[in-house]
């Protein structure tokens, strides 16, 4: 059913409709598969789109208890990307780029390699004879880093940014039916070897998407894992994947002997065969498998690891935990300070998502108990009542007892230096900081301008002019400011719409007084009025000075 740019595949996903625009890169013109992406962004838009701000206002502080309960678990939906996603953004943009540029459904290539998939599928062949001699330029990377660090929630949230599934119809005139897939997340089996549980992940996955039967028409036929992979293979190339993501790579480490080397086989059989990129993500313990041919088929496309590590202590860490602190609903405000800030980081040892759990879990503390404020001695305790399964690994990781990570699974960082190659150009932190402070500041004005309209709405409504309404709201922001109750506000408003309107006739009075000492012609008919008695009116004074006749005098 189409909505819009939207159709909803029937027993598959909600997909987008191509709209084609310039990616403004000489080598990305003419090809219906990039030209449909969205547009590549620059950093402060990429910022814009990774950051998730929850709702929130400084009257939920006077909220009941009960409520506050439930409001102050928003901050679990809290995100404000690093450099670090803004890098990951940048990479997977390119990586879906690069892949699809020997891969255009409109040239020659494309429909080769379908052919020679389909030859593949009937004449048992293997899948490299057949592909060998096509060029691709598809590559992949790898991200490694400690559990619980965000590497899938933040990969998943560059992935949102694009649409699941494209449906093309035709392009610049040329008829175009496709189903696009632009990306794919898998998890790696569990016992690091089952290529047959891999590829049956995929047929279910895509069938998701799509609403085909692909899982029943390959898994029914009984055919080998080898055959299996072929029609992985073919099925990519068919919908255009964009990039294959393949989450948990340490469990590898479990396979029996061989089979790792022969999952990671396959991976580089994708990337270097039909061009599509491959990421891995996984902790510590993937980084001995990946020693192995998949980091020397990377090194060879010039594509660099990414290694996710904890936040260093420093102006970004400063800036995303004062954004986050905003987000407070205990009665007394505990101002972000120098102090705070250690103890967030002390605690979560620059773990994002654990200071954040800090965070919430002290004000919960706070609001369901008769503590006055957050402190710093407040934070240490929560975290080592309630984030007890952490602690091991915390306590690790400050004490720097080498001996005690490496019998955890995920908790040392690595030396990233001799698994980054060609990395990508620094971001420039204090750019990042500016527009994160920018973005503060925008939300701030929002929020006065909303609250200055109400209060003008409720003085019209109460008979205030526009004018006079804007003036008296504005001197009771000016006045209060923002973060007590629009009720206390609005009451400040009315008074001020009073007062102003007294002051108003007061003066129009002493205008009006003033204009009288100033007229001294005795023949001026404003002299006549303004000289009699207040309490006549115009009409009479003007007949008691001669100027009006009585009109029965006329008639008698």
């Amino acid at each position: 059913m189409t909505n819009g740019g939207f159709v909803q595949i029937p027993n598959g996903c909600v997909a987008e409709l191509a709209t084609y625009k310039e990616q403004g890169v000489l080598d990305y013109e003419d090809n219906p598969i990039i030209e449909a992406l969205p547009p590549i962004l620059d950093m402060g838009e990429v910022i814009d789109a990774l950051t998730l701000y929850p709702k929130y206002h400084p009257n939920e502080r006077k909220s009941d208890d009960k409520y506050k309960l439930h409001l102050v678990r928003r901050l679990g939906r809290y995100f404000q990307p690093t450099t670090k996603h803004i890098e990951l953004e940048q990479r997977i943009s390119v990586c879906i780029r690069q892949g699809y540029i020997s891969r255009n459904p409109l040239g020659k290539l494309h429909a080769l390699r379908l052919q020679k998939g389909n030859k593949a599928l009937k004449e048992k062949e293997g899948i490299t004879s057949v592909f060998g001699d096509i060029r691709n330029t598809g590559n992949g990377f790898a991200i490694i880093g400690t559990s619980g660090m965000g590497k899938t929630t933040s990969v998943e949230r560059v992935l949102s940014m694009y649409p699941k599934v494209i449906i093309h119809h035709e392009y610049k005139g040329t008829p175009l039916s496709l189903y696009q897939v632009t990306y794919l997340k898998l998890d790696c089996p569990y016992d690091g070897a089952s290529l047959k549980g891999l590829c049956i992940s995929f047929f279910l996955k895509m069938d998701e998407l799509l609403g085909t039967n692909y899982s029943h028409k390959v898994v029914a036929r009984r055919i080998s894992v080898e055959e299996m992979l072929k029609y992985m293979v073919q099925i990519a190339s068919n919908h255009c994947l964009g990039v294959l993501i393949i989450d948990e790579v340490q469990h590898l480490h479990s396979a029996a002997q061989g089979g790792a080397d022969k999952m990671l086989n396959f991976f580089v059989t994708l990337v270097n065969t039909i061009g599509i990129p491959v990421i891995l993500i996984g902790t510590q313990r993937a980084l001995g498998s990946l020693q192995s041919q998949f980091r020397q088929a990377r090194r060879s496309a010039g594509q660099g690891d990414m290694v996710w590590d904890r936040m260093n202590k420093d102006e970004e860490w400063d800036t995303i935990m004062e954004l986050m602190w905003e987000y407070q609903w205990t009665k007394a405000v505990t101002p972000y300070t120098d102090q705070i800030s250690s103890v967030l980081y002390e605690e979560s040892q620059g773990i994002t998502d654990i200071a954040v759990k800090l965070y919430m879990l002290a004000q919960i503390r706070v609001i369901s108990s008769s503590l006055e404020k957050i402190t710093p001695d407040l934070i240490r305790k929560v975290g080592r009542e309630n984030l007890r399964l952490v602690q091991p690994f915390l306590q690790a990781l400050r004490n720097g007892d080498i001996e005690s990570l490496t019998k955890f699974d995920d908790i040392r960082p690595v030396d990233i230096e001799s698994y980054i190659q060609n990395k990508l150009s620094e971001l420039d932190k204090k750019s990042v900081i500016r527009l994160h402070k920018e973005a503060l500041k925008k939300k701030q004005e929002s929020e006065r301008e909303n609250i200055l309209e109400e209060l003008i709405i409720r003085l019209i409504s109460m008979g205030v002019s526009d004018s006079d309404a804007k003036k008296a709201a504005k001197e009771a922001i000016s006045e209060l400011g923002i973060e007590v109750s629009i009720n206390e506000l609005a009451r400040k408003a009315g008074e001020n719409a009073f007062t102003n309107s007294r002051q108003k006739s007061a003066e129009i009075k002493k205008k009006k007084l003033n204009q009288k000492e100033t007229i001294k012609d005795e023949n001026d008919l404003r002299y006549v009025i303004l000289k009699k008695n207040q309490e006549i009116t115009a009409y009479d004074a003007l007949k008691e000075a001669g100027y009006i006749l009585d009109p029965f005098q006329e008639l008698a």
